[in-house]
C-alpha cells in the first residue's frame, strides 16, 4: 500500500503486479517503468539469505526483455550490494535514489 501511495504522490501510475510461476517461483512486487518491470522482493529477515534472490533470478531468466532493474528490501539496517541485485534496508528507503543505485541524501520513497 505504501508503494502505491508513493507512486501516486510522485505522479506515477499506481499499477503494480505480483508474479508467481507455475513452479512456485515468485516476485513480491513488479512496478512498471518505461515499458519494463522493476522487480522487488520484500523480506522481513535482518540477515541476507541467498534464497532472497531466487525469484528475482528466475523472473529475469524467463523474462529478460521485461526487467529494467530491481532488488531486495529486507529487515536489516544497512544497504548492501550483492550479485546482480542490490539489497536495501527498509529503514533506508527514504534515502534517494531508489533501488538499484548508490544512495544520496535527498528523501524519497519507493
Amino acid at each position: 500500500m505504501e508503494a502505491m501511495k508513493d507512486r501516486l504522490n510522485a505522479g506515477e501510475s499506481a499499477e503494480m503486479y505480483f508474479y508467481r510461476h507455475s513452479e512456485g517461483n515468485e516476485v513480491d512486487l513488479l512496478l512498471p517503468t518505461g515499458g519494463k518491470m522493476h522487480a522487488i522482493e520484500i523480506k522481513a529477515g535482518a540477515t541476507i539469505n541467498p534464497d532472497y534472490f531466487k525469484g528475482l533470478k528466475k523472473f529475469a531468466a524467463h523474462h529478460p526483455e521485461a526487467v529494467s532493474g530491481g532488488g531486495v528490501v529486507f529487515g536489516g539496517t544497512q544497504n548492501q550490494y550483492r550479485s546482480d541485485w542490490p539489497v536495501h534496508s527498509w529503514r533506508q528507503l527514504l534515502i534517494k535514489p531508489v533501488l538499484g543505485s548508490v544512495p544520496a541524501q535527498e528523501p524519497v520513497g519507493l
